[in-house]
């Protein structure tokens, strides 16, 4: 039985071949603070990929704490808010791959967080599903 909230670690974006591909045939969406780069392919595999990864610049947040604060709660908010996204993809039989890059000098509120993340997904599937 899965969790409908999971973030597994299956969801997680880990291969260099996956980011490879990420980073030459994905596409950007620039929403203040995160910089969004994502790859959609045709599923040719019995199981749906839905991967994600979180990257907070290391020149900019010198602290690891500070980096793990804005990595935890961009992927709690992304944990919450993917299910629309991922329905949509299941019944589309399409892979996402994505890249978030926190982009900003301060760390935002977890409200603050969720709010730009919700409308990330909603770009990419009014954008690319609809």
């Amino acid at each position: 039985m899965t969790k409908k909230f999971a973030f597994t670690k299956d969801e997680r974006l880990k291969k260099k071949k996956d980011f490879e591909k990420l980073i030459k045939k994905g596409k950007t969406i620039n929403v203040f603070p995160f910089h969004c780069k994502f790859y959609i392919s045709d599923n040719n595999q019995k199981n749906m990929l839905f991967k994600v990864a979180v990257a907070v610049k290391k020149k900019v947040f010198k602290k690891a704490t500070q980096r793990n604060t804005i990595k935890r709660r961009t992927r709690e908010s992304i944990r919450l808010n993917a299910t629309e996204l991922k329905n949509i993809q299941t019944s589309q039989n399409k892979n996402i791959f994505i890249l978030m890059v926190y982009n900003h000098n301060n760390i935002l509120i977890y409200k603050d967080i969720e709010q730009k993340i919700k409308e990330i997904f909603n770009i990419i599937i009014n954008k690319y599903f609809v």
